[in-house]
């Protein structure tokens, strides 16, 4: 699950519409980006650099883009957190959750020689 950018409350993709809606508080982002839009998050979503070059930008064909550039976004912050780790304790979250990592987050496994 991602986060409001606002209230920080999780929410769960949901294929469809790129303009999400919290559902605890009156923000609209964008799905590709996170970007808190406001009450209003079509204006936004027509320009987010962070939409897949071609891809309709409100309904995208395949929803793996964009859960792939969400993936992108966060894998910088995912390395740094696993980069503060002690070698024996990063480890073990690699083996944790190498599943996930590996179906969205495979550069950060490269970049730790997994």
């Amino acid at each position: 699950p991602c986060k409001c950018p606002r209230c920080l409350s999780p929410y769960l993709d949901a294929p469809g519409c790129t303009a999400m809606q919290c559902g605890n508080c009156p923000c609209n982002f964008c799905a590709w980006c996170g970007a808190d839009c406001g009450g209003d998050a079509l204006p936004h979503i027509s320009f987010c650099v962070y939409k897949t070059a071609g891809a309709d930008g409100l309904f995208p064909k395949k929803w793996e883009d964009v859960t792939r550039k969400q993936a992108e976004m966060r894998s910088p912050v995912l390395e740094s957190f696993l980069k503060g780790l002690e070698d024996c304790s990063r480890d073990g979250v690699l083996r944790e959750i190498q599943g996930t990592l590996r179906q969205n987050y495979s550069q950060v496994l490269r970049f730790f020689g997994k």
